[in-house]
């Protein structure tokens, strides 16, 4: 538990780190909201025609890039007030396809860079980066040109595209770098922590949490492009759909558990487990279905199931379950996020939120979802405690009981004997029998209680002595035969076999077993007989 506090509190620090860290100076552009977009539907249009319709759409409003398997033509004018000649332009699009950048001058063609992920290209103007693209040309100093870009992409993920000076690169790339890949090894850490404690506690909770999670780092690591720059996984943009996919699974799964709650609103459940087998068709039918169909129906779905989630929260919390605070608190942030990104995505909002933002509300749903993992062991392990302590104080309690009413019951019992052996006519010697056995059945039981007492206070002693098996089962059986009669059952008693006469064991215990097991059998037959074989 204190570890997680600590990484929580160096996690935290972290993310409040990045709004100041990700700040880029002032010469760089975001030329995907400052320029024109011209949309390429069908992808056949020429960079003429591309031209062409930007000088027609020039103060209208601009079209929205919709994610997943777009072209689209980007078109701005762009002047180099200072006085270095060599500037980029980065595409926040990873799973680009095919990227060609044009300058001209005076409408004429000066420099054209080619990139993507589909396109071998070796071109020392192209900077491979996670995440992105980065082209490279020459704009004079004091002078302007105009660029048109034209972008084919399946990515989910189009934050925007930026442009400036050679100077302007370096220092936000590397400020940006280190925050995904802090964030990003931040959800591997609580990843593999909580797997490990599912693993030492065997408790399903934890396995759904690190699935969860996992899947958020998988769809990120192919988002950003590092499945693509690090393990050549240029053709898999299902890996996205997939993981998306089983985010929400996954997600359910826990809350659903973790909550427990089937316990407490069964129609609720119901809805949950309904919702969950709805998304587990939608990833058996994805290998039938285009990409493009899945990953609107991703979109929507993952839209829709995070009001499921905080519906589930706020009725849990209303219902006064604990940990339901917790769920409340996790996916608020992320679901904030998501929506606004998933928005953004479908083309409805000018600007989606940063990488470093949806990457942060994330990581702080998985660290909230880790406490609230690391709080209910903490209270399990005091209920534990508890109820050792109580069962041993109730052990304690039925030992002391059982030899304070036993030591009276003793001079009751010696009185008896006492009285048995004076002159007594017929009925009162059955009455001091009958007594007699009375007090011996109270002692029995004592003993069986004190033995219990003894077993869960863990003060369970043998005393191993030489037995007869046979004299001492007989006289069980012996004892059982009156019952047996009075129920009209035939009680025998036989051996098989070389039985050994004497056995290590301890009597009193071995009295008790055979007791119960002969009891038992006469008491639960109705008729026919039993029979007790020592073999």
């Amino acid at each position: 538990m204190h570890c997680v506090r600590r990484v929580a509190i160096v996690l935290l620090a972290l993310m409040c780190a990045t709004t100041a860290a990700a700040l880029e100076t002032a010469e760089v552009r975001d030329i995907f909201y400052e320029g024109t977009i011209v949309l390429d539907r069908d992808g056949t249009l020429t960079l003429e025609e591309a031209l062409a319709e930007a000088e027609a759409l020039a103060g209208q409003p601009r079209q929205r890039v919709a994610a997943g398997g777009n072209a689209y033509w980007l078109v701005e004018k762009l002047t180099n007030p200072g006085d270095v000649p060599s500037w980029w332009v980065e595409v926040f699009a990873a799973r680009s396809d095919y990227i060609d950048l044009y300058v001209l001058k005076d409408g004429i063609v000066e420099q054209h860079v080619k990139a993507g992920l589909l396109r071998q290209v070796s071109d020392p103007r192209v900077v491979k980066s996670m995440g992105s693209h980065v082209l490279t040309f020459t704009l004079p100093p004091g002078e302007d040109r105009t660029l048109a870009l034209r972008v084919q992409s399946r990515s989910l993920i189009n934050y925007s595209i930026k442009a400036g000076p050679d100077y302007a690169l370096n220092t936000p790339r590397v400020n940006r770098h280190f925050i995904v890949y802090s964030l990003m090894g931040g959800m591997i850490f609580l990843v593999l922590y909580n797997l490990f404690l599912g693993l030492a506690l065997r408790e399903l909770d934890y396995f759904l949490y690190s699935a969860h999670g996992l899947s958020y780092f998988l769809f990120f690591f192919n988002s950003y492009g590092f499945a693509a720059t690090l393990l050549g996984w240029t053709a898999h943009p299902w890996i996205t759909v997939y993981a998306g996919f089983a985010i929400e699974i996954f997600g359910i799964a826990f809350v659903w558990r973790f909550l427990r709650v089937r316990d407490w609103s069964p129609v609720l459940s119901w809805l949950m487990l309904g919702c969950l087998a709805f998304l587990i068709a939608l990833v058996i039918a994805t290998p039938f279905a285009g990409y493009l169909v899945m990953a609107e129906l991703w979109m929507i779905t993952y839209a829709l199931v995070p009001f499921l989630v905080l519906a589930a929260s706020l009725i849990g919390i209303f219902r006064g379950v604990r940990q339901s605070l917790f769920i409340l608190i996790g996916w608020t942030p992320m679901v904030a996020m998501t929506l606004i990104a998933m928005i953004a995505m479908m083309g409805y909002l000018e600007r989606p939120p940063s990488g470093a933002a949806i990457n942060s509300s994330v990581l702080l749903e998985m660290l909230i979802l880790s406490l609230a993992l690391a709080d209910r062991v903490r209270r399990l392990r005091g209920e534990r405690e508890r109820a050792i302590q109580e069962g041993r104080e109730k052990s304690t309690f039925l030992a002391m009981l059982s030899h304070e009413v036993r030591t009276p019951l003793n001079g009751i019992m010696g009185t008896v004997e006492l009285l048995g052996r004076t002159r007594l006519d017929r009925a009162q010697r059955d009455h001091v029998s009958n007594l007699k056995h009375a007090g011996n059945a109270l002692l029995s039981l004592l003993n069986d209680v004190l033995q219990l007492a003894k077993s869960e206070a863990g003060k369970d002693e043998l005393h191993l002595s030489w037995v007869a098996l046979v004299d001492v089962t007989r006289s069980m059986c012996n004892l059982m035969s009156a019952r047996a009669t009075d129920k009209g059952l035939d009680l025998v008693f036989r051996t098989e076999g070389d039985v050994p006469e004497f056995v290590e064991a301890d009597e009193a215990r071995l009295r008790q077993v055979l007791l119960n097991l002969v009891s038992n059998a006469v008491k639960f037959t109705d008729k026919g007989r039993v029979e007790v074989v020592v073999k």
